[in-house]
This record gives structure tokens, sequence and C-alpha cells, in this order.
């Protein structure tokens, strides 16, 4: 005879509270609550700007959105600790992508200067090449203009460009090609140069 079990429901978690969405910009890390009405968010970001946990409260009205819901909340913890946690996991965020974008990133030694480089995915993604240099710790990408300078972070370009210099597998410098000059433009340069 078969035996009979009662199978008992697996918990749902609350479903309606949401955690915030971690923003960055050139501002800084901070949370964003999902749209809104704005009574509801006025009255939210009262709350928090009644706790000492939370700083920076703003309500803001995303200019985008079309029904009523278009309003939400920025804060950011007052907490330096906590700020740290979101700044490291947007790294470690940056460190995976690098990983997994690995093998389809080619990169391009520019002229004869160490640490500059063209990046390009090959997978196709990515419309254009980025220009990593890895002497400055920069990068030409969205990414890191507008999210990662502002936390001190460096992209996932960045990432990569410096692991492969550490383990020598960038290309040699390309040299910049030869310029023949005339005679007479010759002669100007020298005149310039003991001038």
């Amino acid at each position: 005879m078969p035996r009979i079990t009662q199978s008992v429901p697996a918990v749902k978690p609350m479903s309606h509270r949401k955690s915030p969405r971690v923003a960055i910009d050139r501002d800084g890390i901070h949370y964003e609550t999902r749209r809104m009405s704005r009574n509801r968010a006025f009255a939210f970001a009262r709350c928090l700007a009644a706790k000492p946990y939370f700083r920076d409260v703003l309500v803001l009205r995303d200019l985008r959105a079309r029904a009523e819901a278009a309003w939400y909340v920025s804060y950011a913890p007052a907490d330096g600790a906590r700020i740290a946690d979101l700044v490291i996991a947007e790294q470690e965020k940056r460190i995976e992508t690098a990983e997994a974008q690995r093998a389809v990133m080619t990169f391009i030694t520019l002229a004869n200067r160490p640490g500059l480089y063209h990046v390009v995915n090959t997978d196709g993604h990515g419309t254009a090449p980025h220009e990593v240099d890895t002497l400055e710790g920069e990068c030409s990408c969205e990414d890191f203009d507008f999210r990662c300078r502002g936390l001190r972070i460096v992209c996932h370009h960045l990432i990569e460009a410096k692991r492969r210099e550490a383990e020598g597998l960038l290309p040699a410098p390309v040299p910049p090609a030869p310029v023949k000059l005339s005679a007479a433009e010759r002669a100007r340069r020298i005149q310039e140069d003991y001038s």
C-alpha cells in the first residue's frame, strides 16, 4: 500500500516589503525606493528623516513616469561602515563582471605609451571601444565616469587590464606610423628646435 504524505506549502517571504535599490551617481551611493504616490513618498521621507540612521533624505519625481506613482525617496545610510559595505559590494560586482567577460575582451595597446589601451568586446555587446589607462586608473566607459569615479572604485575594464598587465598578457605597444616629412618641413623643425 502506498504511503500517503502530506505536503506542506513552502513559506513565501513577505513580498510587500521590497529592499530599496542601491543607486550610484557622481555624488556617491544611496538607496532609492520604488515609485509611489506623492503623499506616500513625503510621508516615508518624514519617517526616514526622523531616524538617526539615514541622511540626505530627498523626495524626487521621475519625470519619465506617467502615472501618479511617479515619486520616490532617495536616502543614504548615516553609518560610514554601512556605506563602506555598499561600496565593497559594488566593487565585487565589477570583479565578477570582469571574470565573466574575460574571454570576450580584446585589448589593443595604443602608441608607445605603456598602460594605455583600447578595449573592445568581441561578443557584439558594447557599442564602441573604451580607452583604458592603467597608469592613471581611468576608463572612458560610462560606468567608470558616472559611478566608479565618485566611489573611488574601478570598472571591469580596468580590473581586466590590470590583471592582464600583471600576467604579461597584453600585446606589445604598437609604434606610431612613420611620418614622411618633406625636406622643407625637416629644415623648419630643425630651425625651431635651435631657436
